[in-house]
């Protein structure tokens, strides 16, 4: 085989064994939510500590829906440092157009820290942003002019539509 199929086989399978050591985290008390549908806007404080000790925080939800025009925002705080804050969608991830999935600009959140890990599918239209590297089980769609703040890995098929921007940032975990 070839030198670069080599690389890319490999890098396949640390991710998907590090997509399932995150699928098996306890949650952090507090964060395991139903089906959240945010309408317009909506905030969620991330804590410094989960159940993992220190800056590690897990969430859990069976789906995610933002409508159009719809903001989440992920807030830290000073003692959230570079931890990791891991989000695990158990069904589908779903953004309106443009809807916006953003950190808190006075926090001290960055993309690098949040892992979105999905199982089902993932839809973007346009232009919407997600702040955070984007694990997906299933396929994800990316619409035109959308923005992702991290990472894209999908271990189905990522189609996307013209001018999308991934940012590709190192993230921690």
């Amino acid at each position: 085989t070839a030198p670069e199929l080599a690389e890319c086989l490999a890098a396949t399978c640390k991710a998907e064994a590090r997509r399932t050591e995150w699928e098996a985290l306890p949650v952090t008390p507090g964060f395991s939510f139903g089906p959240i549908r945010v309408k317009r806007a909506k905030s969620v404080r991330i804590p410094a500590v989960g159940t993992l000790g220190p800056g590690v925080t897990v969430m859990d939800m069976p789906s995610l829906r933002l409508d159009n025009l719809a903001t989440l925002t992920l807030a830290g705080d000073a003692t959230t440092g570079t931890g990791t804050v891991i989000i695990r969608v158990h069904g589908r991830l779903r953004l309106g157009r443009p809807a916006k999935i953003a950190l808190d600009p006075e926090g001290v959140l960055t993309p690098r820290q949040v892992i979105w890990v999905v199982d089902g599918l993932v839809t973007m239209n346009s232009f919407d942003t997600v702040a955070g590297t984007v694990f997906a089980n299933n396929t994800i769609n990316i619409g035109l002019g959308s923005t992702i703040d991290g990472a894209v890995i999908g271990s189905s098929r990522i189609t996307t539509g013209k001018q999308v921007t991934v940012t590709h940032s190192a993230f921690v975990g």
